[in-house]
């Protein structure tokens, strides 16, 4: 979806780098999984069962963890995808 408009090239250019670093500091055991889901809500084809699980296996991760110490200590989370 459209959600910006920018004059340039160059500005597009430092909008993609900046949403690329946003994205790859996130905890990928939850962005992945969270992608792969929505992609199957838009086509009709959510499977449940998987959403479940996987929510299971985000709640039960290291990364879970110490995305909540990074958040009380006020510091940026260092994910390790697991």
């Amino acid at each position: 979806y459209l959600d910006q408009l920018l004059p340039d090239i160059d500005a597009l250019d430092a909008a993609l780098d900046a949403l690329t670093a946003e994205l790859q500091a996130m905890a990928p055991l939850a962005l992945l999984p969270m992608k792969q889901h929505l992609n199957a809500i838009a086509a009709g084809r959510l499977d449940a069962l998987r959403l479940q699980a996987d929510i299971e296996t985000a709640r039960a991760s290291a990364d879970l963890i110490e995305g909540q110490a990074a958040w009380a200590a006020r510091r940026s989370a260092q994910f390790k995808g697991c």
